[in-house]
């Protein structure tokens, strides 16, 4: 009789995908933040990606329009990759396939320096801090609402200033998915001249 193959969970996670520390090196890392959607039946031994994802197009009424499977180490893997990849790579230990949500751009969160989070927008990767900068004004209210341009922090913490916006791209600003911005509003009412022509902060105060 020949193999139908095996029951395989699948997991809808997000960009973020933040992998909690193992135990162990030789471990696979924990996934936190998923969502099951269901199982598919498949020998991923000898399908490729592609023919997984033709499957679980077939078995799983859940799955969303638009997605990409990721490696069990947390890869993203592309369509082209996907005809020349087996479907074993995307498949861990508990027999778990993990994709994502594709959009047609990327979706990155924007956080503030101390990090809030202050909403997220779409963009490409390949975008300049410039192109990034006119997108998150248009898509981010509280980006459009400061008094100030908010400066933005490449991936280091370092403030780009507005002559370095065309040389670099999103890529730079990226830690994991997320960018961060300071409001140079802010920073400027916390600061006051103190003798010496040096500058002191100044803690804002609450009442209680």
């Amino acid at each position: 009789m020949e193999d139908a193959g095996r029951v395989l969970g699948v997991s809808l996670v997000s960009e973020l995908r933040v992998l909690s520390s193992s135990p162990k090196k030789s471990e696979q890392p924990a996934w936190s933040g998923e969502h099951v959607l269901g199982v598919v039946i498949a020998n991923p031994e000898a399908l490729t990606i592609r023919e997984l994802r033709q499957l679980l197009s077939q078995q799983l009424e859940s799955a969303p329009a638009s997605f990409r499977f990721v490696t069990r180490q947390g890869w993203p893997v592309s369509s082209r990759q996907e005809p020349l990849i087996k479907a074993v790579h995307v498949v861990d230990s508990c027999n778990v396939v993990r994709i994502e949500r594709l959009f047609a751009q990327s979706r990155v969160g924007v956080l503030t320096e101390d990090g809030r989070s202050v909403g997220f927008l779409f963009v490409d990767l390949t975008a300049t801090v410039v192109q990034l900068r006119a997108a998150m004004k248009k898509q981010i209210s509280y980006v459009s609402k400061l008094s100030e341009e908010p400066t933005i922090l490449d991936r280091n913490g370092w403030p780009i200033g507005n002559d370095q916006e065309s040389q670099l791209t999103v890529v730079d600003v990226l830690v994991g998915q997320t960018m961060r911005i300071r409001d140079t509003s802010v920073s400027k009412s916390n600061w006051v001249p103190a003798i010496g022509n040096k500058m002191t902060l100044i803690k804002p105060c609450f009442l209680h």
